[in-house]
């Protein structure tokens, strides 16, 4: 297969988290009945929250300037059969940069909430792998989610 590689327009220039909370909901004692590598996400709730805020563009050369927020959710629900092991809250906010001006404003946009909230959850994902790697119930790794692009208010899989 042949290959080449070159820089995406849109590009993460930082990226913070601003509240990360992993707690285990079970005791070590029931490991292995709970044990986060084999836990099954299919029925797990997960909420997903994402705000994207685009700067002002002064300049026609200037990479288009964005802000995005992150919140992402795993909490157990009392309804559901299976429980997660751990309760997780993360909140995380990324500057990014996109830089083809021959993209429309609404396309441009678009790219920048599925892509660059792609990127974000990625990285929460491996922040809670590496918390969780420690943990008493094991690493835990978040599924690969599906951004459906559209208004930004919470959003839930399963």
């Amino acid at each position: 297969m042949d290959q080449s590689l070159t820089l995406s327009p849109l590009q993460l220039r930082q990226l913070l988290f601003k509240r990360v909370s992993v707690e285990a909901l079970f005791p070590v004692e029931e490991a292995p009945s709970h044990w986060a590598p084999s836990f099954d996400f299919t029925e797990t709730e997960i909420q997903l929250n994402v705000e994207l805020g685009e700067g002002e563009h002064p300049e026609p050369e200037a990479p288009y300037e964005y802000r995005m927020g992150v919140e992402l959710q795993l909490i157990p629900s009392e309804a559901s059969k299976t429980h997660a092991p751990y309760r997780i809250d993360v909140a995380a906010q990324a500057w990014l940069s996109f830089y083809d001006h021959d993209v429309t404003p609404e396309r441009r946009r678009s790219i920048v909430e599925v892509n660059g909230a792609s990127m974000v959850i990625g990285a929460i994902r491996e922040e809670i792998a590496r918390i969780t790697a420690r943990s008493t119930l094991g690493t835990l790794t978040l599924p690969t989610l599906r951004i459906i692009p559209g208004g930004h208010a919470d959003r839930k899989t399963s």
